[in-house]
């Protein structure tokens, strides 16, 4: 326990110890600093301290870093406001430092993406319609609580979700298609279908996967990720997910991360790419082509499969292929976590 910590008026039972609890985390979590001899008067001193170690997150970022980010992120919260009474979340940040608050990795966090731009941007690699991939890559927020929040056993709530939001969004005239196979694996607690971003050999379930990244970034993931009309690169066509993701064997197919530069670029899945459509403009993501969401990998009658997604029939599509399927149009949309 904090050992100058004074206790707060008694307002409920047990809030000292609660708030108590708050600041050990963040010690532990390196967002707060241990108390070396100075006296804590109590209530008022406690929350507020806390408020500015949450909020100290956006203030922590390199300037380099902020100013790139900022505007960006502004530019996508803009895009989320006008969803934030269907998500069903708490609520719905609308500033850097709301963002910020409750994400205790978000410096960290940004300067990885900033670092991850950088460098692929230098890389030169250009997508099929000519562009430096680099500059196609913007931030993107993922609300994992919300969709965390609307899972269920039929699949019925992620598929209400997304006519929700699609109705507000007023661009696609039809409601998303999602493959069966793939939302039976979304609904299903026990297949292992996202591949783990630490050790893409193991794999999570949809609730794992949401749990996992909501204790990693909070309510909101921020994540960098390709945002031209074709996905992918030139030095991707004709390559399978088996070839992108394997290490040569058959033993070893999905079990590798796709690299450029030093960062992996692999971490487009379902969840991911629903988000991309829904902060840009479905209609400008793969219209011509497919996206290959190498995040996921699951089996169906005994074929690994992984889903791709496109824009078709005014509306969003997320399909399945085999993980061996090849082909000039089939590439993988690039997003670092």
């Amino acid at each position: 326990m904090n050992p100058n910590h004074q206790p707060s008026p008694d307002i409920y039972p047990g809030l000292d110890d609660e708030l108590e609890a708050v600041y050990e985390r963040n010690v532990e979590l390196g967002i707060a600093q241990p108390s070396e001899g100075v006296a804590i008067p109590g209530l008022e001193a406690i929350v507020d301290e806390q408020l500015q170690q949450k909020q100290s997150e956006a203030a922590r970022l390199p300037e380099i870093v902020r100013d790139w980010a900022n505007p960006e992120l502004v530019a996508a919260l803009q895009s989320w406001d006008k969803y934030k009474t269907i998500l069903g979340m708490e609520s719905t940040p609308t500033s850097v430092e709301e963002l910020s608050a409750d994400n205790p990795n978000f410096a960290e966090t940004l300067t990885r993406l900033h670092g991850a731009k950088e460098a692929l941007t230098r890389s030169g690699e250009q997508t099929p319609e000519g562009l430096n991939v680099g500059e196609t890559m913007h931030l993107v927020l993922v609300p994992w609580e919300g969709i965390r929040g609307h899972l269920d056993s039929t699949g019925n709530g992620l598929k209400t979700l997304l006519k929700q939001l699609r109705d507000t969004q007023e661009i696609a005239t039809a409601d998303d298609y999602i493959n069966d196979s793939l939302l039976a694996a979304i609904k299903d607690d026990q297949n292992a279908f996202y591949r783990d971003p630490q050790n893409p050999a193991n794999r999570w379930t949809a609730k794992g996967y949401l749990e996992q990244r909501i204790q990693q970034d909070g309510p909101w993931g921020v994540m960098l990720m390709q945002t031209s009309e074709q996905a992918g690169t030139n030095s991707t066509k004709g390559k399978s997910p088996d070839e992108l993701t394997g290490d040569g064997t058959d033993i070893g197919k999905g079990t590798k991360h796709l690299e450029l530069e030093g960062y992996d670029i692999d971490s487009m899945g379902i969840f991911e790419w629903l988000a991309l459509t829904l902060q840009e403009d479905p209609k400008k993501l793969s219209s011509e082509d497919v996206s290959w969401l190498l995040a996921n990998r699951l089996d169906v009658n005994g074929d690994p499969c992984v889903p791709y997604g496109y824009w078709n029939d005014a509306r969003v599509r997320s399909d399945l292929g085999r993980a061996d399927d090849t082909g000039d149009v089939w590439r993988p949309r690039r997003a670092v976590m």
